[in-house]
């Protein structure tokens, strides 16, 4: 069973190769971004950028930017080909990775939003993504405040998260349940939105193996996991 960042890997190795980048001199820098960097003002602590339970890591190839949460920021300069021989058992490398993975797809235009929005952005995107749902249960996997909110008005919704002080706490009318309960909701939901934080943070190895058709990823972490997994993602930043 391949695990989901292996996966990515293996194809980020092919199209590296495939473009001529992997002996290329590339310098890749990963850059921790303070909460005002990444997320400016949302209007709201409940974010995990915002309280600074999560941190943005940004990857520059060639001008062309990455950026992946991580709970582990980690700073890394080097090659492509160092990139990919990464230790991604490590959190903080496997973050560095996914931010280049990301950086990388945008740098050959095999995808758009892979910087973070700021502001209002959060609530926007929440919105635009819950009025384009057609199903009746919904699982959102990794609390965000934004689109809870939006999603509980419309649909029957069950959320996981992995914060334990976020599991147990009632918000918009919906119980918070544990990550160890994600499969159950998956199973039970029409539509799984699932935080793309989980290709960097390791939680969901198994995501190839579940049912893909009822399955987005949401936030810029997915931006490789999408382009080169296929795996469909909602991101309506224009960074």
């Amino acid at each position: 069973m391949t695990r989901l960042v292996e996966a990515l890997r293996e194809r980020l190795r092919e199209v590296v190769t495939s473009h001529g980048l992997m002996d290329k001199e590339v310098v890749v820098r990963a850059e921790v971004l303070s909460p005002e960097q990444a997320i400016g003002n949302p209007g709201s602590d409940e974010f995990p950028l915002a309280r600074g339970v999560e941190r943005l890591v940004e990857a520059n190839l060639e001008g062309y930017k990455g950026q992946a949460y991580t709970g582990c920021p980690r700073s890394f300069t080097g090659t492509l080909r160092d990139v990919l021989n990464l230790d991604l058992s490590d959190l903080g490398q496997r973050g560095v990775f996914v931010a280049v993975s990301n950086a990388v797809v945008r740098r050959l235009g095999l995808t758009q939003s892979t910087i973070h929005c700021r502001d209002q952005g959060p609530w926007r995107c929440a919105e635009e993504l819950a009025s384009s749902l057609h199903a009746n249960r919904v699982a959102l996997i990794g609390y965000q405040p934004a689109m809870l909110r939006a999603l509980a008005r419309r649909f029957e919704v069950r959320v996981t998260d992995m914060n334990p002080r976020n599991v147990g706490r009632v918000v918009e009318g919906v119980a918070i349940e544990p990550h160890s309960n994600n499969e159950e909701l998956i199973e039970w939901a029409d539509v799984a939105l699932i935080t793309s934080s989980v290709v960097a943070n390791g939680t969901m190895e198994n995501l190839l193996q579940l049912d893909l058709s009822r399955i987005v990823l949401y936030g810029v972490t997915g931006a490789s996991a999408e382009a080169l997994l296929g795996i469909k993602r909602w991101c309506i930043s224009r960074l």
